[in-house]
């Protein structure tokens, strides 16, 4: 079977015959279907007529017997017609729907009997019987059809038509079949054996005759068609033969020159098979250093070893799509026969004879080995130099920060000098006040017990009690804000925490805590700012800044017997703080402005400046506060610092300061 199937796809003729005989059948089987259906309704017209007859015939002695009750004639009547074969049940009723006779065909049911009764088998016929005589309906007469029968009346007809057509049919295919056999299959099927005996060589050498009869037809114009073409491959394979003899010359030529060009080259090259690492050329650096290795294993002349190198083994380099690339691998090696090192680059390349083979090229690279050696040592000598430098950093760093401590633990304790000798008046006007007090009250009291109070006495005691009172009073809230002022100043700057303040209040705590100083001198501070201005920032970072700034004027700007001015003009840009400080003191040299933030940077070092007020500021206001601060002093002198920060800041953890030094502190810093 599956050799015709393989048969029919081949054949051009049998497989035309096939088509055209299945488009036959298909016709004839929807010709057959309608011819079926026609007859069919024509039969049962048939049919519907002759049970008509059937009922006149019957129709009188049926309606006597049901009138007369005389069950023998209805019988005779019924037997009568159940006797023809296409009668299958056969009943009279009467007027009050009782069977007064019935006859019945038994039915064998088999397989298509359910298809049968649904397509073939027509509705049972009825006639009313009516008695002519007394002119009275008695009931009717009911004839139903068995469809067996006539089934297989209709399918012998029917199968005898098909199978006459598809006789015909068959015959009809056959004469096809022959006739494209003759006309088309074998005509080709001559052209195609010819076609198999032309030589690839010489494709013009031989004709393709065209069948007889065939000659101005297509199958002519086929022949001709491969004839002009076979010529043309003729003509084409002489071209080609003509090119790859052109061709081969020139690869030859190619080859010499570039053998030619790798000896004139003065680095090691040499070329090698991967199957067994054989040497199949070197060029005339290669010989100079190893001789002529032609024949010889890569791996004995080149690495001195009597088993290939991890490079001689690699596929990498020999991979199509490492060929494609163009990507050389690359690897050093030494050589111990020379002493020397070697960087080698090689690749795959396909040699003459068609082989992909492995090119190396070896450049020499000793002396920058050499040099590689003679950098790393002064590399590892200059990382032991650059760790000792890191571990001086690092003790600077701390000795840098222990000053910057030890000058904010200096400037609490002048706070704690001068706050101390500020309430010992308000404390020793009280001692006092209480001292005597203490003996007026002794003397009423001796009076008292003596009964020589008088009440001029007493009056004169209640005077002096008020008058002690009042001054106990006044000495004792001095001192309690006096303490209440150090005390939050003291804690501010000992603590980076940041809170809620107002920053006017604030400003006026830090110049009582340094009136002591500011005491003694002839400079008045004025501060420009709002009462509500309230921030989230750190309180100890802006005293220490305004401490430091106002001991710099005190100290750098004015002279002892001058007197001086100091402002604060604050005021707030969206959600920043602007602080401008400002003197009117001698003003600072474009030098010392150019160094102003630098550590250890002091005009005053005999005096006992440090250099680390000014960086301190720098630092807290940058740093702490997140800020910036940029100083300028005008030609008509004095001193003008411009302080921004924001109006609320997260807070920070860490109280270390971070040391920065600005590069140019003649502008702003961000």
């Amino acid at each position: 079977m599956k050799k015709i199937s393989l048969r029919m796809r081949r054949s051009l003729s049998l497989r035309q015959t096939f088509w055209v005989l299945v488009l036959t059948m298909l016709t004839g089987l929807i010709t057959s279907s309608v011819r079926m259906t026609t007859d069919y309704y024509r039969d049962q017209e048939f049919l519907k007529e002759h049970i008509e007859q059937l009922f006149i015939i019957s129709e009188a002695s049926a309606a006597q017997s049901l009138y007369h009750l005389d069950i023998r004639q209805g019988e005779r009547i019924a037997d009568g017609l159940f006797s023809l074969p296409i009668i299958g049940r056969v009943r009279l009723v009467d007027d009050f729907g009782m069977v007064f006779v019935q006859r019945e065909r038994g039915r064998t049911d088999h397989a298509l009997t359910p298809l049968i009764v649904k397509v073939i088998q027509p509705a049972p016929f009825r006639h009313a019987l009516v008695f002519t005589p007394a002119n009275t309906a008695v009931g009717y007469i009911e004839i139903e059809l068995d469809a067996h029968p006539i089934f297989m009346e209709l399918f012998r007809r029917s199968a005898l038509a098909m199978m006459m057509d598809f006789i015909q049919y068959l015959t009809m295919a056959a004469i096809l079949a022959y006739i494209f056999y003759r006309t088309l299959s074998r005509p080709l099927l001559r052209m195609t054996g010819e076609i198999a005996t032309i030589h690839p060589s010489r494709p013009g050498g031989q004709r393709i005759t065209i069948p007889h009869g065939n000659e101005k037809n297509e199958l002519g114009q086929l022949t001709e068609t491969i004839n002009d073409i076979l010529s043309r491959l003729q003509t084409l394979n002489q071209e080609l033969e003509q090119r790859v003899e052109e061709r081969t010359a020139d690869l030859s030529r190619e080859r010499e020159q570039l053998l030619s060009i790798f000896d004139s080259i003065d680095e090691v090259i040499y070329v090698t098979d991967p199957s067994n690492h054989e040497i199949l050329f070197v060029n005339q650096a290669f010989k100079e250093l190893w001789g002529d290795a032609t024949g010889k294993k890569c791996h004995e002349i080149i690495h001195g070893r009597q088993i290939p190198c991890i490079h001689c083994t690699s596929l990498t380099p020999l991979s199509p799509e490492f060929s494609r690339a163009g990507a050389p691998e690359t690897h050093e090696f030494f050589n111990p026969s020379s002493q020397n090192w070697f960087r080698c680059l090689n690749r795959s390349i396909r040699w003459p004879d068609g082989r992909m083979v492995r090119y190396e090229m070896a450049f020499d690279i000793t002396l920058q080995k050499d040099a590689e050696n003679i950098l790393k040592e002064r590399s590892d000598e200059l990382e032991k130099i650059n760790q000792e430098l890191t571990d001086s950093i690092k003790a600077l760093q701390s000795a840098r920060e222990q000053l910057v401590q030890s000058e904010k633990m200096a400037s609490l304790g002048s706070l704690v000098a001068g706050i101390s000798h500020e309430i010992n008046t308000p404390i020793g006007n009280s001692i006092t006040a209480a001292t005597f007090l203490s003996e007026k009250t002794r003397h009423i009291l001796h009076l008292f017990s003596g009964n020589e109070l008088r009440q001029s006495d007493f009056r004169a005691f209640m005077d002096t009690a008020k008058e002690a009172t009042e001054i106990l009073q006044s000495n004792l809230k001095r001192a309690a804000d006096l303490i209440a002022s150090f005390k939050q100043v003291a804690v501010d700057q000992t603590s980076n925490q940041c809170r809620h303040f107002r920053l006017k209040a604030h400003l006026e705590d830090i110049l009582l805590s340094l009136s002591p100083r500011l005491r003694h001198t002839r400079q008045k501070v004025f501060i420009l700012c709002r009462e509500d201005l309230m921030l989230f920032q750190n309180p100890g970072a802006i005293s220490q800044i305004v401490t430091n700034l106002i001991l710099n004027s005190v100290t750098h700007a004015f002279d002892p017997q001058n007197e001086g001015e100091i402002h604060f003009d604050i005021h707030t840009s969206g959600d920043m703080v602007e602080i401008i400080y400002r003197d009117n003191g001698r003003g600072v040299s474009p030098q010392t402005l150019r160094h102003i933030f630098d550590p250890f940077y002091t005009t005053a070092r005999g005096e006992g400046g440090t250099g680390l007020g000014m960086h301190i500021t720098f630092n807290l206001v940058t740093q702490t506060l997140k800020g910036s601060i940029s100083c300028e002093s005008p030609e008509n002198g004095g001193i003008r610092f411009l302080i921004r920060f924001p109006v609320s800041i997260e807070q920070e953890q860490s109280d270390g300061l971070k040391t920065v030094t600005p590069e140019n502190t003649g502008a702003e810093i961000p």
